[in-house]
């Protein structure tokens, strides 16, 4: 189902909601906009990842007599702009086939590598975090494997390390992680793409999980060139 012409899909950071308004804060040309919509007007709002960020649907609402218009109050220098990839793949697949379609997106197909940061966190540039990479299920390139999950993460120390798929260095701290399977994958920030490596396990080789300060799961016992980040080690996880 289409979202019709006369309903607005923006990207969100909720500040205050009541009982009959709702403050919401958005990207516009020169910064951000706070503008209160009334509650009528909500058609949708959809949490985006794990953090604040919202998309929110509006409609044409009368209050009284008032009548709230999106495409007016939304006009000009008010229209909301959207910096990143990541809202334009959302908001065109909303368009096209309606909220249902959030369900099947895939999270690599939706976070450009570029917006995500050096602590693996995607961001909608201006509101804020959407996801952390880290849980998510990544879907390697074709051919190689089914989706795979992201169970761990470090950040690249030596300056040999090259991207596979431009050969340009990775940069200092940059963040690489670790999924199901054997694969590394990083979101490298001068190709823009997910690069994908697949490397063998040795028999001999035990990787043990624990959490660092931040939360983040980590690795004891890594392969070679995957550095270890310290602990104490517990179970082999596989």
């Amino acid at each position: 189902m289409r979202i019709p012409q006369n309903e607005m899909t923006l990207f969100v950071r909720i500040i205050k909601s009541g009982f009959r308004k709702t403050l919401i804060e958005y990207n516009v040309f020169d910064g951000t906009r706070e503008i209160w919509v009334p509650n009528q007007s909500i058609v949708t709002l959809v949490t985006i990842g794990d953090y604040d960020v919202r998309m929110i649907i509006l409609c044409k609402a009368g209050i009284y007599d008032y009548v709230f218009d999106p495409m007016v109050e939304f006009a000009g220098s008010r229209k909301p702009v959207h910096h990143t990839g990541g809202e334009n793949i959302f908001l065109e697949a909303v368009k096209e086939n309606g909220t249902d379609v959030l369900n099947d997106m895939n999270f690599s197909n939706v976070v450009v590598p570029k917006e995500v940061d050096d602590d693996g966190y995607a961001h909608i540039i201006g509101l804020g975090k959407t996801h952390h990479v880290l849980g998510q299920m990544l879907e390697p390139p074709e051919s190689l494997d089914d989706k795979v999950e992201v169970i761990a993460m470090f950040n690249s120390i030596s300056s040999d390390e090259v991207c596979d798929s431009c050969g340009a260095e990775v940069q200092l701290g940059r963040c690489i992680f670790i999924t199901e399977r054997n694969f590394m994958v990083h979101p490298c920030i001068r190709c823009d793409e997910w690069v994908w490596t697949q490397y063998e396990k040795q028999e001999s080789d035990d990787y043990y999980l624990e959490l660092d300060d931040y939360g983040y799961d980590v690795y004891e016992n890594l392969p070679q060139d995957i550095w270890d980040r310290g602990g104490d080690g517990h179970e082999p996880l596989f």
